[in-house]
Formats: structure tokens, sequence, C-alpha cells
């Protein structure tokens, strides 16, 4: 019997989808550069016809990657910064899910890693890099100094703290990626880079 128009919009949906997201896989770990649409297209399990009807070239691809992974990050960034918690609470929260989604291996993991590679193919300040750290360093320094008013996150620059933040988050997300190293990294660690004396003594 024939398939319906809806049953093959769900059955395209569902393998951009999967090509979306072994695609963001497979450029996390090799690079822009370094990838090429046949090993990609194995990678998935697809043909290469078949990429080539979702995605008219490795470039068109790579940038809905790219768009998606600025989407999803803002979002996230914008549900905690309007979570009804202290800003001790929204950095813990901020910290056990970073770890949680790098730990499970979700595309959070990898959105980190390719920030990472895209950013050494090219420079720190591309657009790409500019466009998915600027809102999540943004609402992160806002939250450092709501923190430090209530005295429970350490004095410092908040730019340069949330900048050392992300740094540890990056490089946490790269051990996972490429050598399956995250399991002894915990949540308080994360949060003592940012959390005061008082904010941990208290646990808050």
């Amino acid at each position: 019997m024939p398939k319906t128009k809806i049953q093959c919009d769900e059955i395209r949906k569902k393998m951009r989808k999967k090509i979306l997201d072994s695609a963001l896989i497979y450029f996390a770990r090799n690079g822009y550069s370094g990838t090429k649409i046949s090993d990609l297209a194995q990678f998935i399990g697809i043909g290469q016809g078949t990429l080539y009807s979702y995605f008219s070239s490795k470039e068109e691809l790579f940038k809905v990657i790219l768009g998606n992974t600025v989407i999803s990050n803002e979002e996230n960034m914008l549900k905690l910064q309007n979570a009804p918690v202290s800003a001790s609470k929204k950095i813990i929260l901020l910290s056990t899910q970073m770890l949680e989604a790098i730990k499970k291996d979700t595309p959070v993991a990898y959105m980190f890693v390719l920030n990472m590679q895209y950013s050494m193919e090219n420079d720190f300040n591309n657009p790409f890099t500019k466009a998915y750290e600027e809102m999540p360093n943004q609402i992160l320094a806002e939250i450092i100094v709501e923190g430090q008013k209530e005295k429970t996150v350490v004095q410092g620059n908040p730019n340069d703290l949330a900048d050392l933040y992300w740094s540890m988050v990056h490089m946490i997300a790269i051990k996972k990626v490429f050598n399956n190293k995250h399991e002894t990294f915990q949540t308080k660690w994360l949060t003592r880079l940012l959390l005061s004396d008082v904010a941990v003594i208290n646990g808050v």
C-alpha cells in the first residue's frame, strides 16, 4: 500500500534528524576540513545520494548544524536565567545539567567539542564561535554578578569568571568525546570555580 504524504513527511523528518545528529558527532570528532561526504555518509549508514537529497553540500549541512547548536544553547541558558532560584542555585543547576549531558553522551557534549574544533580550524573570533558563546557568557556573567551581591559567588571580573567556567566545561566535554573520561568529575568541583567559601560551607 502506498505511503500517504503525511507518512512520507514523517519519514523524511526522521531521516533528516538522524543525519543532523550523526553529522554533529562526526564533525565534532573530525572537524570540518577533516570530513569527507563519503566517510560521513558511511558513518550515518546511508548512501551519498540520500545525503545529498537532504543537503546540497557539506557546507549547507554544517551551517544547519551550527545554526541549530546556537539556538539550542541560547534556549537552555534563557531557561536557566529565568529560573526562580538564587544565583548559587543556578550555578549548581547549570553544572549538574552540563556534567550529566556530557556523561550521557548527548548532543550537548558534541556541541562543545564542535565549537573547539571550528575555532581551531578558523580562529576564536569567527562568527559561529561568537554567536555560540556570546549569550551563554553574558547570561552566566549576569548570574555571577547577582551571586557576588548575594556573597555566594567569588569576587572577580564576571566575564573572566564566565570564560574560566566555560573553558573547563569544554575540556570536560573533549575528554569525554575523545577519551571517554568523565566519570570521576563531580558537580561540586565545577561549581567550586565560582561559588564562594560561604556558599560551599552552607551548601547553597
